[in-house]
Order: structure tokens, then sequence, then C-alpha cells
């Protein structure tokens, strides 16, 4: 065989070989474009539900195959969701989620005074909505900064964000630090206070 064949023979190779990896890049594309979009949509799913680890662990994969659909302001939105679940009320309303929407329209309700505000977040915190709890006693604060309970209630609200499996180690260091300044506002309020003593302590 000539060297000119030889040659040729590498080149049609080397060629061939870079066309097929072209092919195999733009045939990727769509198929990633789709995985990225199956990601988002179940991320979705786990933030209507308040899962935001789970949501933002499906995020985090569809950025990794593209970001065709803005991966990175959803997971944006997931730290803020967080810290404030009003970050996705639109996002709830959109979807007609219930009970949660019901929860948020009744923590951000003026409250008729101090005592049935606490009464309404302690029922939320013993059902599990820590966030609409916050909401609905940072509004009793702001109508009575000196009402112990409703910082002491604050500090259990917080308590319960730090605890929860489904806040990011962040989130959950932020939610600790807020409840341990509700609880320390509570004793001084009342230094007398023996559950904001014990919640200190632990």
């Amino acid at each position: 065989m000539k060297k000119q064949d030889v040659q040729r023979g590498k080149y049609f190779w080397l060629t061939a070989s870079l066309a097929l990896i072209i092919i195999i890049i733009i045939i990727s594309i769509p198929i990633k474009n789709y995985l990225s979009g199956r990601f988002i949509k179940t991320g979705d799913t786990y933030l209507l539900q308040k899962k935001f680890v789970s949501a933002e662990i499906e995020y985090n994969k569809a950025k990794i195959l593209s970001n065709k659909y803005n991966p990175s302001s959803k997971i944006e939105t997931v730290k803020n969701a967080e810290m404030n679940i009003l970050v996705i009320e639109d996002l709830l309303k959109q979807n007609n989620i219930q009970p949660e929407l019901s929860k948020i329209s009744e923590a951000k309700k003026i409250p008729e005074d101090e005592v049935s505000g606490v009464k309404t977040a302690k029922k939320m915190i013993e059902d599990g909505y820590y966030p609409e709890a916050i909401i609905c006693l940072k509004t009793t604060l702001e109508m009575d900064r000196t009402y112990k309970d409703a910082q002491l209630f604050l500090g259990i609200a917080y308590l319960n964000g730090a605890r929860d499996a489904q806040v990011s180690k962040e989130g959950r260091a932020s939610y600790q630090e807020k409840a341990t300044g509700s609880f320390r506002r509570t004793l001084e309020l009342d230094p007398g206070n023996e559950t904001a003593k014990k919640y200190l302590s632990n």
C-alpha cells in the first residue's frame, strides 16, 4: 500500500470520527433538554410540597444537563422559599394547592387580638405548618412587641424549621439562630419563662 493511500485512510477515519462526534452532540441536545425538563417538573412538584432539599436536588440535575428552563432561578427560589413561604404563593395559586393556600391566607389575616393570633399560630405549628405560623406570629408581634407568648411561639416555629430535614443546612442554621433570638427575647420579657430556658439549654 502506498504511503499516500495510508495518509488518505487516516484522514478519512479522522474526519468520520469527528463527524460522528458532532452528530452525537447534535442528537444529544434535545435529549438533554427533555431530561432537564423532567427534572424541573419533578423539582416543581417537590417545591409545592415544601420539600426544599429534594426540589433543589432535582433542579441541580436539570442544571447539569441544560440551562433551557433556567434552573439557576429555580434553585434561588428554593433558597428563598424555605425561609419565606410567601415566595411560592403565586406558584401555589397557579397549581391550586390546598390546604397550603388556605393556611397562607389564614396566616396573613390580622388577628382579632394577640391571644387569638398566638392560638392560630400554635395550631399551625401542631399541624406542621411552621412557615405559616411564623407569618402569623410576626403579624401578632406587630400588634404588641411585648407579648411574650408570641415571642415564645415564634421561637418554637423557627425551631421547627431548624429541625426540618427538607430545609437546607444553611436554612436550618438560620432558623436555629432566629429561634435562639426569639427565646432570648422571651426571657427579656419574662425572665422566669421555663419553656424558653429549656429550649435555650438544649
